[in-house]
C-alpha cells in the first residue's frame, strides 16, 4: 500500500482530498492519487468504509470515504511531488503505519478480507 505525508504533519496516510462539484468519492481518490502520489489506476467505486480527523489548524471535522486503488501506472511528474513523501509499505504492517485509528481498522479489515479470500481460492 503506498502512504504519504500528509502536508501539514507529517503523519503517514492515503492520498485524499475535497471533492470537487459533479465528483463523486472515486473520482475525488484517482485524481488525489495521482496529483499527491503520482499514482494512476482503477479504483473501486463503493468505498470500503470512512474515518474522520481534524486538521491541526482548522477545527473542522472531515469525513473521508475510503476507496481501494488497483495501480496500474506510476508517473515521474506530478503536481505535489516536491512537497509530499510517499512509501510503499506491505497491506499487512498499513494499519499500524498510519496516524488515524478509523483508518487504522479499515486497513486492518481489507487486509483480512485480502487473507480470506486466499483461504478460500
Amino acid at each position: 500500500m503506498l502512504l504519504i505525508a500528509s502536508s501539514s504533519t507529517g503523519k503517514w496516510g492515503p492520498p485524499k482530498g475535497h471533492i470537487e462539484p459533479g465528483e463523486t468519492s472515486y473520482e475525488t481518490a484517482r485524481r488525489e492519487a495521482y496529483e499527491e502520489a503520482g499514482i494512476e489506476g482503477r479504483v473501486t467505486e463503493v468505498s470500503c468504509g470512512s474515518f474522520t480527523y481534524r486538521k491541526p489548524i482548522r477545527p473542522m471535522e472531515y469525513r473521508v470515504a475510503v476507496h481501494v486503488l488497483m495501480v496500474n501506472g506510476l508517473c515521474d511528474h506530478y503536481p505535489e511531488e516536491s512537497s509530499r513523501s510517499k512509501k510503499w509499505v506491505p497491506l499487512a504492517d498499513a494499519g499500524s503505519e498510519v496516524a488515524n485509528p478509523g483508518l487504522s481498522q479499515i486497513l486492518e479489515q481489507i487486509f483480512q478480507d485480502q487473507m480470506e479470500e486466499v483461504r478460500v481460492a
